[in-house]
């Protein structure tokens, strides 16, 4: 987005708990990589959400780093008798049950599987093309259709590339 001006990747309704509708904003943001200002930009993207649409914020961080300690779940500032303190929800990719992924029908298993093999395997084509052609088997007893398949595999594709001998060795495997 332009700068200043931020988008909310969801306005939503929803049911709360006591059975009442509420229209929320909701702030999802997939950090990658570790960064010691993401807090920071969570609080900035919370208040600008806020004053925006005059709505309930909901923030929720996925963070998708290798690191099993790197948390940040909140943000605290404090100069003198001026204090902020805001958290937030995180989901580490890092800590979801793999085997629950593989047997999962969500598509989305399938990305968070691609992203956590090219994270563990970088740099191991080897283990990367076995693990590549491990969620092709996948997506092909999964019961999707060819059209599926196909832009299921380009987003895989995109988070697993290989160097050209051993994406032939995959697309080879595809054809058995």
């Amino acid at each position: 987005t332009a700068r200043g001006m931020r988008r909310p990747d969801l306005v939503a309704e929803v049911r709360l708990r006591d059975h009442q509708s509420a229209l929320i904003v909701l702030n999802i943001e997939i950090q990658v990589s570790q960064d010691p200002k993401f807090a920071e930009r969570m609080f900035v993207y919370f208040y600008h959400l806020r004053e925006r649409y005059q709505l309930p914020v909901l923030s929720l961080a996925i963070l998708a780093d290798i690191s099993p300690n790197w948390r940040p779940a909140s943000y605290e500032y404090r100069l003198f008798n001026t204090a902020v303190l805001f958290e937030y929800g995180i989901a580490k990719l890092v800590d979801l049950d793999e085997e629950r992924l593989r047997t999962s029908q969500n598509p989305l298993s399938l990305f968070i599987l691609a992203h956590l093999a090219s994270l563990r395997h970088r740099g191991n084509y080897r283990l990367l093309a076995d693990e590549k052609k491990r969620l092709l088997r996948q997506m092909l007893e999964g019961g999707y259709n060819a059209e599926q398949i196909r832009i299921l595999y380009q987003e895989v594709d995109a988070l697993m590339s290989l160097p050209v001998d051993f994406e032939r060795e995959v697309r080879r495997s595809w054809r058995r």
